[in-house]
């Protein structure tokens, strides 16, 4: 997924549907997996290695909610639906940073081939829209105090 900013220095719709379309088809396995292989892989585990399991699973889906939401709220941006400011508001932001650029669970590099790969995954998806809205939000102006009000908020 290579990253497209225009001449607006808003994603394009194309872009941004690809990034969506390769989100959601990771929420599919994702789903997948942990409704079914996983609760067999989880129940194979010690009681702590369970616990690991389940905070791991959690920030995979974390990620993912996380990614797939700011995603559709930019595809909205790029076709018109809401404004590049309304798109970069503060309650708009991409969430959860700490958590999901946060270091794994001690134990981790002990969870199921399956979940590691989906950890893998989901943070680097979730690693491209922190990159792109990192560049959108370094993109403002600072001759617009609406953006300038914004990058304070931000601070």
């Amino acid at each position: 997924m290579t990253q497209s900013l225009p001449h607006t220095g808003h994603p394009d719709a194309p872009f941004l549907e690809r990034a969506f379309g390769e989100a959601m088809i990771l929420v599919q396995q994702t789903a997948c997996y942990l409704e079914h292989d996983g609760v067999a892989d989880r129940d194979r585990l010690a009681e702590s290695g369970r616990t690991v399991f389940t905070g791991e699973a959690l920030r995979v889906t974390t990620r993912l909610m996380q990614a797939v939401a700011w995603l559709l709220v930019h595809r909205a941006v790029a076709q018109g639906e809401m404004t590049a400011d309304e798109g970069l508001s503060p309650g708009r932001r991409l969430g959860g940073r700490e958590i999901c650029l946060g270091p794994a669970m001690s134990g981790a590099e002990a969870l199921p081939d399956r979940l590691r790969e989906l950890l893998g995954a989901s943070r680097q998806i979730y690693e491209r829209v922190a990159r792109l809205e990192d560049r959108l939000m370094d993109g403002i102006g600072q001759d617009n105090p609406v953006h300038d009000l914004l990058r304070r908020l931000d601070s």
